[in-house]
């Protein structure tokens, strides 16, 4: 195998990859804002979170080893 190519199937990366292809740089900004936004948004919801449940834990531990 000479090397591994990475082919996007389908989504907003393929739509970006086409239309930078063709030359259609409109659509792949807006696809690349739209991207933008998913992205804040999962940072905004999923993240946060996770942060959260991170910093209850660790509190937890540093009591523990306080002890």
């Amino acid at each position: 195998m000479e090397g591994a190519v990475l082919a996007v199937g389908n989504g907003l990366m393929k739509l970006i990859t086409l239309s930078t292809a063709e030359g259609n740089i409109a659509l792949a900004a807006w696809a690349s804002l739209i991207f933008g936004v998913v992205v804040v948004l999962f940072s905004i919801f999923f993240t946060r979170r996770l942060m959260d449940l991170a910093q209850k834990r660790y509190i937890a531990e540093e009591a523990v080893y306080a002890a």
